[in-house]
């Protein structure tokens, strides 16, 4: 029997800004949903492949690109200190992604020599533009954040992904790698609406001073957390580079398109659910206040949204891809029901692991995230296989297994007690279970209605999460 929880969400600005940032990431989600199953017509395996390998490389270089400090704008009392902050990222990604550009040039013949699809050549000099414009854009939304601008940060994502979607159709005839540079297009039209609000409030004026001191206040953050990101982003991208370098730009793609559809809205709600964690966390802790209530409510709303959601992609992954996107994605759906089991745990660990910035528990965050590193290189071993679902499920369990280590260090650092989210994990699985019933038994008496059961089943968690997301200033927790 499912039981009301005692812990009651009143309404308060932490899951008001928490509505408001999921519902600009719900309609960029919803654009992105949607123009998928076009997109994946228009454009081959391999042009996904690509976008993967660009995607990847970008990512990896983005971490060094404002040497973390981007993570110390909401934490100053001080609003002067922010904005110098960010005045200082913003030198950092300039200067980062003018000494990229310079290498691109010089090592012109070397790079990208991968394969052999010509697309390879053509990225290596869209990426200094695109390292400048998502570190700005993450910089300014950091800015936003502390500011408590959730709106702002709402309509950015919401613009993003409509430019980058109208950019997908309308450079698809052109012979350019037209999957990169629409979320280039997309990333600096984004980018720039956020500089003219912050200029527009904010005189940019550099003090050498401030500056200086800002690099010795924060050094922390450099020192462990570059270290540890790039180990965390380097080992999430593990995939497409054995994919690409091991087997073959198609199968690269199959991963890119799996692991896109799954991690576009985990990713979204993890980063909107981080965003508010940070602001109102870090606030409580500025305040000497105990942030565990704040854990737990967000916990209970990560485990409803996620444990009934992995159930449904695991049921049903493959019928979803071979409906949707075609017979050419059906590898991708069957990588989907793989990979979904470490991405929850993900999803789950990454707001949480904002806890380590709060508390200034970099060395631990770094520990943890060597753990989870390691883990997942050590996937590389199936490599002499020459099979690639043994790699990605040995890489599935051992990431899985990193997250959870990464988990119980949050919980040691704030003294928060796994048996307080026991009867959480129940009942997120016993909804589930309710929620994907009909595939359930389509698996076990029937499959010829594969498709009715998959159909009910999304039925059912629509209604789920709509009720969720109604309630969710007012409703006792479950």
């Amino acid at each position: 029997m499912m039981k009301e929880s005692s812990t009651k969400i009143n309404k308060n600005p932490a899951f008001s800004s928490f509505k408001t940032l999921i519902s600009g990431t719900a309609l960029a989600q919803a654009i992105s949903i949607l123009t998928y199953p076009i997109i994946a017509r228009l454009y081959s395996p391999e042009d996904f492949g690509v976008y993967a390998l660009y995607n990847s490389f970008l990512t990896t270089i983005v971490i060094i690109s404002s040497f973390k400090y981007e993570l110390a704008i909401p934490l100053p009392k001080s609003k002067n200190t922010s904005k110098d902050i960010v005045i200082f990222c913003i030198i950092l990604t300039g200067t980062i992604s003018l000494l990229v550009l310079i290498i691109s040039f010089i090592f012109d013949n070397l790079s990208f020599n991968i394969g052999s699809n010509p697309d390879f050549k053509k990225i290596i000099y869209i990426i200094p533009f695109g390292i400048f414009f998502t570190a700005l854009y993450n910089i300014l939304e950091y800015w936003n954040i502390r500011e408590k601008n959730f709106r702002l940060i709402s309509i950015a994502k919401f613009e993003r992904a409509f430019l980058t979607a109208l950019s997908q159709f309308s450079l698809f005839f052109l012979n350019i790698p037209s999957l990169v540079v629409s979320a280039l297009l997309g990333q600096i039209f984004a980018s720039i609406q956020l500089l003219i609000k912050f200029k527009s409030k904010n005189r940019l004026i550099i003090n050498r001073s401030e500056l200086s001191k800002i690099y010795k206040r924060y050094i922390k953050f450099p020192i462990y957390f570059i270290p540890g990101s790039f180990i965390n982003t380097f080992g999430s991208e593990i995939p497409i580079f054995i994919l690409s370098f091991f087997f073959s730009a198609s199968i690269a793609g199959q991963y890119s398109i799996s692991y896109r559809v799954l991690i576009l809205p985990i990713s979204l709600l993890s980063k909107s659910i981080s965003d508010v964690f940070f602001s109102f966390a870090s606030e409580k802790k500025r305040n000497n206040d105990n942030i565990n209530d704040i854990v737990f409510k967000i916990l209970n709303y990560q485990l409803k949204i996620i444990i009934p959601a992995s159930i449904f992609v695991i049921l049903n992954s493959k019928n979803l891809f071979l409906l949707v996107f075609g017979e050419k994605w059906l590898q991708a759906g069957y990588i989907s029901s793989l990979i979904i089991i470490y991405l929850s745990t993900s999803f789950i660990s990454s707001p949480l692991s904002i806890i380590f910035i709060i508390y200034e528990k970099q060395k631990t965050g770094f520990i943890t995230q060597f753990y989870i590193f390691i883990l997942q290189f050590l996937s590389l071993i199936t490599i002499n296989f020459q099979n690639e679902y043994l790699f990605l499920t040995v890489f599935t369990i051992n990431s899985f297994i990193g997250y959870l280590i990464q988990i119980f260090y949050i919980f040691k650092i704030i003294k928060f007690k796994f048996n307080k989210i026991k009867h959480l994990l129940i009942n997120g699985f016993l909804w589930g279970i309710i929620l994907n019933i009909s595939s359930i038994l389509v698996i076990l008496f029937d499959s010829k209605f594969k498709y009715e059961g998959l159909f009910l089943s999304g039925l059912f968690l629509f209604i789920y999460y709509v009720n969720i997301f109604k309630n969710l200033n007012r409703k006792t927790l479950k």
